[in-house]
């Protein structure tokens, strides 16, 4: 008989993010087929969907400072024992450090996803040792992690789900906006801070140089918060007043992303980005923290996935230049948009579906709970 599995994830923040996405709709399912599921992190704006779903939310102030670290164990043992636990599950550095070391004490198991290539080597083997299994979400962290622990890694992708990011038209985008019907959009989501802020930076010098030379009815959509999204505005400011037009459009932070995926043309963007927006039939190019990849095709979606859509690892550097040339090179061939946009739907179908992913990962934890601990 297969053990009942009781599972607590962890975050650092509910913030809306790709990792803090995952995490919902991996929630979203496993409660759907009747998974024991609660989920504990800190208040931010991503709260009340979580709380939306109807599991367990529990609040905690998770914090990296050595002698907060007795308090937070004690909140993460009181609700391992109310919700009678078996098995952690934490995705980011400093919740998922002590929550594993919660289980430990608490004799349950653990697991952790990577979600990225940003960790020092020592994070990486805190995080290996004490933890029963990993999964890495691309290639890139899988061969990253596999230099430290081979037999623990599992490679899953992020999944999507299919019924959330479709496409269907919506035109109160375009409304709200001012934007006419037949004028060319391009969509950049993401957090606006480090490299992810730089992209956006080269992306408005590019959508500029289009709207100038090529496209003059073109409009740039941001859509994003963070450190630098003061910076970016005054950018776009700056550029809106060198065309004598509001072409680019600062939204902030939107949980209703599928709605600007159906309103662009093209999106710009990396991991979840990337998914969702194929998911939604549109053409999406990709450029992440780690470099640029280019117009996502049938033909290259494989290597693109094996640097999370140029998050994880990359051959190019993002520059205006390059955005510039193969934006412009997708626009002029307006004709064959909606092809590239069919195939993509049905690359995420097929690979990165949210049932598929979240049975694998099922299978994954009932493998751990059945096993002896900390193998």
């Amino acid at each position: 008989m297969t053990k009942k599995i009781k599972v607590l994830m962890v975050l650092d923040r509910f913030e809306v993010n790709g990792t803090t996405t995952h995490v919902l709709n991996l929630m979203k399912k496993l409660w759907e087929w009747n998974i024991h599921t609660v989920v504990a992190g800190y208040k931010a704006s991503f709260t009340d969907r979580f709380k939306e779903i109807g599991f367990p939310v529990y609040e905690l102030l998770f914090s990296e400072e050595l002698n907060e670290e007795d308090r937070i164990t004690q909140q993460l043992e009181e609700i391992i024992e109310k919700e009678q636990i078996n098995l952690v599950h934490s995705h980011q550095l400093t919740s998922g450090l002590i929550a594993a070391k919660c289980a430990r004490r608490k004799n349950i198991h653990s697991i952790f996803t990577v979600h990225g290539t940003y960790y020092h080597d020592k994070d990486f083997k805190q995080i290996i040792e004490l933890n029963d299994k990993i999964i890495c979400v691309s290639p890139a962290v899988y061969r990253t992690i596999q230099l430290f622990a081979n037999n623990k890694m599992h490679l899953i992708p992020n999944g999507i789900d299919l019924t959330e990011f479709n496409y269907e038209y919506v035109d109160y985008v375009r409304k709200n906006l001012g934007i006419d019907k037949s004028d060319p959009i391009i969509v950049y989501g993401s957090r606006l801070t480090w490299k992810k802020a730089q992209i956006c930076m080269s992306l408005i010098k590019a959508a500029r140089s289009l709207k100038q030379k090529d496209y003059p009815t073109l409009h740039l959509i941001i859509i994003g918060d963070g450190k630098r999204i003061k910076d970016i505005a005054s950018m776009a400011e700056r550029n809106n007043r060198l065309c004598k037009e509001s072409f680019i459009h600062i939204i902030g932070q939107e949980l209703n992303m599928r709605d600007y995926y159906c309103s662009a043309d093209c999106i710009v963007g990396t991991g979840r980005v990337a998914l969702e927006a194929l998911a939604c039939e549109k053409p999406v190019i990709a450029a992440g923290n780690a470099g640029y990849f280019g117009l996502i095709s049938q033909e290259n979606w494989k290597k693109a996935w094996e640097s999370n859509f140029g998050d994880h690892a990359s051959l190019k550097t993002v520059s205006s230049i390059i955005l510039y040339q193969d934006l412009k090179k997708l626009f002029d061939q307006n004709e064959e948009l909606k092809i590239v946009g069919h195939h993509s739907r049905h690359i995420v179908e097929h690979y990165f579906n949210n049932d598929k992913t979240t049975n694998t990962i099922l299978s994954l934890y009932n493998q751990i709970v059945t096993n002896p601990l900390h193998q």
